[in-house]
Formats: structure tokens, sequence, C-alpha cells
């Protein structure tokens, strides 16, 4: 309930209106694509520097509002910003900006390169979609040594910093059981 009070645009979303944004929603989108600029400004930066390091970055990348540049706000409906074909256009972006930045991080040689989704794409219809599905998350990897022995299909995001700390940093972690709950 917190992300409903603190995000302006999702109260014109529940409230079904077709109309232009007001300035607290424009303003609102403007916060959400500056965030993903300066993350990805910072991992260019960061990648720049020949240094081991742990970086960590949260896009709202594919994410409802479907705003992803700063010139489009003034023109954007709240239709616009709820509208399935934004978040495809926004998978596109997405796409974009992982090819730059992996093209870059992997410049150094010791990196290990996780990216990781925090949910899959969900429209909460659980009688059109299975609940696991929707939240199916993206884990890639790139390991510097191409070594992924210890990768498996079904690795869950909870093991995937017990495989990289195991194999790299010489910890013993168990991997614990790959396991998904929902609260409903």
């Amino acid at each position: 309930m917190e992300r409903i009070f603190l995000n302006p645009w999702l109260w014109k979303k529940l409230s079904g209106r077709k109309e232009n944004l007001p300035k607290a929603i424009r303003n609102n989108l403007d916060y959400y694509v500056q965030y993903n600029k300066n993350g990805f400004d910072f991992l260019l930066n960061e990648a720049a520097k020949d240094q081991k390091r742990f970086c960590f970055v949260h896009f709202f990348l594919p994410h409802e509002p479907y705003a992803f540049t700063r010139p489009g706000i003034d023109a954007l409906t709240l239709a616009d910003i709820t509208n399935p074909q934004g978040y495809v256009e926004q998978v596109k972006q997405a796409n974009e900006m992982i090819r730059k930045f992996i093209t870059e991080l992997k410049r150094n040689r010791h990196n290990i390169i996780i990216i990781q989704g925090d949910h899959g794409f969900r429209d909460f219809d659980f009688n059109k979609h299975a609940p696991l599905l929707q939240n199916a998350a993206l884990n890639a990897f790139y390991f510097p040594d191409q070594d992924y022995e210890k990768l498996y299909d079904s690795i869950s995001l909870v093991n995937t910093y017990r495989v990289i700390l195991d194999q790299y940093f010489h910890q013993t972690l168990p991997l614990l059981k790959d396991e998904y709950f929902l609260a409903r």
C-alpha cells in the first residue's frame, strides 16, 4: 500500500481516467527516468575503473510507469504510461542498455556480471497466467573464467551469490532449496 500512496501516477491509474498527466505525475515520471539514467551512468563510470569492486544497481526497467526518456513525458497521458506496448518499448530500451554496459564491464577481464530481475511480467490474473510463471525472474551470469559448472537451469535468485562466493571466494556455503512462495 505504501507504493500506492507514494506514487501519484498509481492513484490516477486506479481511478481509470484517461486525461493528461498532472504536473505532480510528470515530476514523478521524471524521477523514474533520472533514476534509471543515474544507474546506467554509475555502471559505465565504474566499468571504466580497473579495480575489483562490488556494484549493485537496480533499474526500474521494464516497469510501469512506461516512461523512459525525458522529452516525451509532457506529451504522455495516463493510458500511455500503463499501455502494454510501453512495456515492449521499455524491454527494447533495457536490452540496449544491457548491451552497452556489458560491453564496458567485460573490458575488465576480472568482472563477474550478474543480471537479475526481481520478478517476471505480472498481470496478477492468476486464471490467465500461473503465479510462478509471472514471477519467474531473469537470472543471467557472465563468469570471466567461463566456468558455469555449478549453475543449473532452475537455479533461483537465492543461490546466485552462494555459487559465486563458493567458486570465486573459496567459501563453502551449501545451496538452499530452490523454492518460491507467493502471498495473496
